[in-house]
């Protein structure tokens, strides 16, 4: 690990800038690593950076910036990451471990550096690619308009956002934390790539522990307290620690439908009542759908309420639209549509044809993302004009 230290304009401190009317920058020449070159990988080499100090994204994991890669020109994003000892950070890890796929951020260096007012604390730096806007400032952008993305860019970023849970997947990988901020998005030519994986951790997949316990829990032992509220699996809301993947599942159910109505589907300002707004819409969890999300929760009155997804929906919203909807929002986590079956839905039927660009990359499966497909689930995979 190489520890770089320099005038550290992030700490407040003396720096080499540039002014602008608009901006402030830094000019940052550090030993960083290569991300993925199997000669340079763990070889660290300087590399120069222009970053704007206003950062562009914050959050309790740290902020990210926007830069240019001197040598090569390419636009980047900066995100610094403060490394706390009480809190384990398992994104440059994971990062290595999934590699690159189609549908997740590409890194381009890493590097590490202590603040210079205070070098007792050490920063992780990732340097990716940069797209346009993430799919909340999408959707803000369309609301301010008053309108919604057509259906077929609903399908096209639903399509992506599944491929890329699934190669998450099937590594045994869950991302605990996919929210629309997450999903960085370039709407000129559809493109969507999943970021964030600072809460990732190995999880079983559905069905390889008891949900709400059983005798792999200690493997899937995590926190309850995971992911953002809006998009938060309702086993976690009822304090389960021992879960699994599906937790990702719900959650890309929750963005699904935040992409037809233009807002998020479950809204509200505790646990408590984040679990009524699920039931305002899903209606009351049966004993066994309880006993599915946490066998062990401390029972309080739930209001009884009859199932009516269509709802929070506007009149012509596609019926298979709402069927997916419904098998990713599952109470019983066994439940939830797999993410390579939910992409073989009759949902993307639509995708299967020839679109009118073929720019989009939207069915180069690899082995690792087919995995143990069945031949019937390889056929309604497969676009309707390969051959």
């Amino acid at each position: 690990m190489s520890l770089i230290s320099y005038d550290d304009q992030f700490d407040g401190e003396k720096t080499r800038s540039s002014h602008s009317r608009q901006k402030k920058q830094l000019q940052v020449s550090v030993m960083a690593c290569p991300a993925f070159d199997p000669i340079q990988r763990q070889s660290y080499r300087q590399i120069e950076l222009t970053v704007s100090t206003g950062p562009i994204a914050s959050g309790t994991f740290g902020s990210v910036y926007r830069g240019r890669l001197s040598e090569s020109g390419e636009s980047v994003a900066l995100k610094r990451v403060l490394q706390d000892p009480r809190y384990k950070n398992r994104e440059l890890r994971t990062l290595y471990t999934l590699g690159e796929h189609e549908n997740l951020v590409r890194l381009r260096y890493h590097y590490y550096c202590r603040g210079k007012m205070d070098p007792g604390k050490l920063y992780l730096h990732l340097v990716t690619e940069l797209f346009p806007e993430s799919l909340l400032d999408l959707l803000a952008r369309y609301r301010k308009a008053e309108t919604l993305p057509s259906m077929l860019k609903v399908r096209i970023f639903a399509y992506q956002l599944l491929r890329a849970i699934n190669y998450m997947h099937s590594h045994r990988i869950c991302h605990r934390d996919i929210k629309s901020p997450n999903v960085l998005v370039d709407e000129s030519d559809c493109r969507l790539r999943l970021c964030d994986f600072g809460s990732a951790k190995e999880l079983p997949l559905p069905g390889e522990v008891a949900e709400g316990g059983g005798a792999n829990a200690a493997a899937a032992a995590g926190v309850a307290y995971i992911s953002s509220r809006y998009y938060r699996a309702p086993e976690l809301l009822f304090g389960s620690t021992n879960y699994s993947c599906a937790i990702d599942l719900w959650s890309v159910g929750c963005v699904l439908a935040e992409l037809c109505i233009g807002h998020c589907l479950f809204m509200a300002n505790n646990s408590l009542d984040q679990l009524v707004a699920i039931i305002r819409v899903l209606g009351t969890p049966t004993k066994r759908d309880l006993l599915a999300m946490n066998p062990v929760y401390e029972k309080f009155p739930l209001p009884q309420v009859a199932p009516d997804p269509q709802l929070s929906f506007p009149i012509g919203t596609p019926p298979e639209l709402l069927d997916l909807l419904c098998r990713l929002l599952a109470y019983q986590p066994g439940s939830r549509l797999a993410p390579l079956r939910a992409l073989a839905h009759p949902f993307f039927d639509e995708l299967r044809q020839r679109l009118p660009s073929d720019k989009l990359e939207l069915f180069n499966f690899s082995q690792q993302e087919l995995g143990s497909a069945d031949r019937d689930l390889l056929a309604a995979l497969k676009p309707s004009y390969s051959n």
